[in-house]
């Protein structure tokens, strides 16, 4: 399960229904940069059954006995970069407040527009949620 905590996004992407239902239960309207946000927050809760290139399961590898952070954000960056919308994509691992593996990312997009979204996990291992921020939009 994946929660966003949203700021308001504007930017010329378009608008559709919301595909997080988890999130958004009344499946309304999202536009602009929330919509690409989202579609790239669907990219990295997990890979869909049609399709072996699309998706990464981001809670698994953050609740992994991980060694090498850095290839997880360099799977991130790849994933998030085979949206055709976005231009360019950043991720830096670092640890939270409580020492769990948290994942911070800019994404650029193509025609304008920048936000970023950080990932972390809440609650434990055993029960443990992937949480997503979108922070700093500009469009």
């Amino acid at each position: 399960m994946a929660t966003i905590s949203r700021k308001k996004l504007t930017s010329p992407y378009g608008s559709g229904i919301s595909v997080i239902p988890d999130i958004n239960p009344r499946m309304s309207s999202v536009n602009g940069v929330e919509r690409v946000a989202e579609a790239l927050v669907l990219r990295l809760t997990g890979r869909w059954f049609y399709d072996d290139d699309y998706g990464l399961d981001l809670h698994s590898l953050l609740c992994a006995d991980v060694t090498d952070t850095n290839d997880i954000a360099l799977r991130v960056e790849r994933e998030l970069l085979k949206d055709d919308r976005v231009k360019q994509v950043s991720a830096e691992t670092s640890l939270d407040s409580e020492g769990r593996l948290q994942v911070a990312i800019v994404v650029v997009l193509k025609l304008g527009g920048e936000f970023a979204l950080v990932s972390r996990m809440i609650g434990d291992i055993a029960a443990s949620e992937l949480m997503f921020d979108i922070l700093d939009v500009t469009s």
